[in-house]
């Protein structure tokens, strides 16, 4: 699997500026393991009344290196600048600022477990009566950070105003987005993808896939892998309700940013999934962009700018 596009209450100060560049939180998880810390960051303006950004990082695989979400937190707080909001963002579990256990990570990494700390976090905030804050929630997400957004745009609709997903939602189920990923490595990919695709003997048929993902679901072990991620994972992936596939995603009354590459093994699940919304009347804006792969900062940075153009216009509306 690629590296995601997008690359509450102990308070430890970190930076302060005109904007907080940010201010690091640990918040109690309610676990009995080693890994009871929550870990996030928030920036916040230093005017009143603006909303919150709760900005949901994508994936990592085995192969990649895995580092802290104040990268992304600091990438976006420029792109964010003249929206006055805030910015939310955190950890993974097994990552704290830059120190990274790479056991406890996989052993627990699933979107689940994500959406869970996310909650945890934002149920806090809420309670807690962040200062200058108006209660409200703007979500962004990347590929699979895409799906963590989803459910907490849903979980938190009455205080949410906006929603942006990059390369990270679709109508079609998880098994068949990554089956259709495979096939399109296969006919499109790079010459290390398909080597990779043919070193790992990745299923040729869809009857193979599916075996693999019934396997995968009889033995869901953090230990074994898999196209890059845990069985763990996998299964959680696997089973987990898909957000668009509830009736009460497309009653959701506020707007949202898509942005998804026509070279992205997404597009046609996207398209699919915006159709539908539009069918619903739903507030969508859709950015399909020619040409386009699933690393959208790499081979489209200008989509960033775009949607914050397209963020601060609906917040001038709020």
């Amino acid at each position: 699997m690629k590296k995601a596009l997008l690359l509450l209450c102990f308070l430890v100060p970190t930076t302060r500026a005109a904007h907080a560049e940010f201010t690091r939180h640990v918040l109690a998880r309610n676990t009995s393991d080693a890994s009871s810390e929550i870990v996030y960051y928030i920036s916040q303006p230093t005017h009143k009344n603006y909303s919150l950004v709760v900005l949901c990082e994508g994936s990592y695989s085995a192969t990649e290196s895995i580092s802290s979400v104040l990268d992304l937190h600091k990438l976006f707080l420029p792109i964010l600048k003249n929206c006055n909001v805030g910015l939310l963002t955190v950890e993974k579990l097994g990552v704290n600022d830059n120190a990274v256990n790479k056991n406890i990570f996989f052993t627990h990494n699933s979107i689940s477990q994500r959406v869970k700390d996310h909650e945890t976090v934002l149920r806090s905030l809420t309670q807690r009566n962040l200062p200058g804050w108006d209660g409200t929630f703007i979500f962004i997400g990347g590929s699979e950070g895409g799906d963590v957004a989803s459910s907490l745009m849903l979980t938190f609709s009455k205080q949410t105003i906006a929603s942006i997903i990059f390369a990270g939602i679709g109508l079609h189920s998880k098994q068949d987005e990554i089956w259709e990923g495979l096939q399109h490595m296969r006919k499109y990919g790079s010459w290390l993808e398909r080597l990779y695709v043919w070193w790992k003997n990745l299923p040729k048929t869809r009857a193979d896939f599916d075996a693999q993902v019934m396997q995968i679901l009889q033995d869901p072990d953090p230990t074994k892998w898999w196209f890059g991620q845990t069985y763990h994972y996998w299964a959680d992936a696997f089973t987990r309700t898909r957000e668009t596939s509830l009736p009460e995603f497309y009653n959701l009354p506020t707007p949202l940013f898509i942005a998804v590459g026509t070279a992205d093994s997404l597009i046609n699940s996207t398209d699919a999934l915006v159709e539908r919304m539009k069918e619903h009347n739903m507030q969508v804006t859709y950015r399909r962009l020619e040409g386009i792969p699933h690393g959208l900062s790499k081979h489209c940075p200008t989509i960033f700018d775009q949607a914050a153009a397209w963020l601060q216009k609906v917040i001038c509306k709020k």
